[in-house]
């Protein structure tokens, strides 16, 4: 556990976004070799283990959560001052 501004994790959060995309694709078709036996048989195997993938895909998605709700809660700790009268903004059209 560490200490960080909300700046710095919104980027790590960007950071992991693509990290998870490309772990993703790692698991679609062309991330397959492919070896043929003859002109009509072949076997196709998944060059990374499957079960490495889904775990890493997996503790990035439980950080993304973690950093969602951290800031979610940080934002809903903070308080902030305005100088707009929503009352005045939202008053029907007359």
């Amino acid at each position: 556990m560490s200490t960080m501004s909300v700046n710095k994790l919104l980027e790590m959060q960007k950071a992991l976004k693509e990290r998870r995309n490309q772990l993703e694709k790692l698991t679609q078709d062309s991330s397959k070799s492919i070896r043929w036996y003859g002109s009509a048989e072949h076997l196709e195997e998944p060059k990374y283990s499957m079960t490495t993938l889904d775990k890493m895909v997996t503790d990035i998605n439980n950080a993304l959560f973690e950093i969602s709700a951290t800031i979610k809660e940080s934002n809903a700790l903070t308080k902030v001052t305005v100088s707009v009268d929503f009352a005045d903004l939202m008053k029907p059209i007359q």
